[in-house]
């Protein structure tokens, strides 16, 4: 772990933050397999700090600026505290593998312009954590994405 002021930072998401925007285009929105990585790493971190009663505020605040290198590094993380910190809490396993497929939709469609709805796609994410096994609720919230993204040109 490294410690950032009061803030405990994985070293995944630092990695990312710091180092990771060199692999990326500015145009890629979740570039692989680096966009994954950090779609994960993100929804991990931002969870574990809503639960230790780090202010949203002061995790914004955390995030790099932008450069030409990491636009969308900076996006997918304000994306990810917004909606962690404005939504009553989803299961890590449950978000994590949301922000994982949508990032891959944005993968497997380069041309298009991929647009997530989470106002929809939360009361879907709750029904997940439902479900009893760890597999029947990533494998829900996969087809939550399918359900919730518009893809358009």
């Amino acid at each position: 772990m490294v410690f950032s002021g009061d803030y405990i930072i994985s070293f995944s998401i630092f990695i990312s933050a710091c180092l990771v925007s060199n692999f990326a285009s500015a145009v890629e929105s979740c570039p692989f397999p680096v966009g994954l990585q950090a779609s994960v790493g993100v929804a991990s971190e931002a969870i574990y700090s809503k639960n230790k009663g780090i202010k949203k505020e002061d995790l914004l605040a955390k995030v790099p600026m932008a450069t030409s290198d990491n636009v969308w590094l900076r996006a997918l993380m304000q994306e990810v505290i917004n909606e962690v910190y404005d939504y009553p809490a989803v299961s890590e396993v449950v978000y994590s593998t949301y922000r994982g497929e949508l990032c891959f939709q944005k993968i497997k469609n380069p041309q298009k312009l991929v647009e997530s709805n989470y106002t929809q796609a939360y009361p879907l994410l709750v029904s997940c954590e439902a479900i009893k096994d760890e597999h029947g609720q990533r494998k829900c919230a996969m087809q939550v994405v399918s359900k919730t993204v518009r893809l358009s040109d």
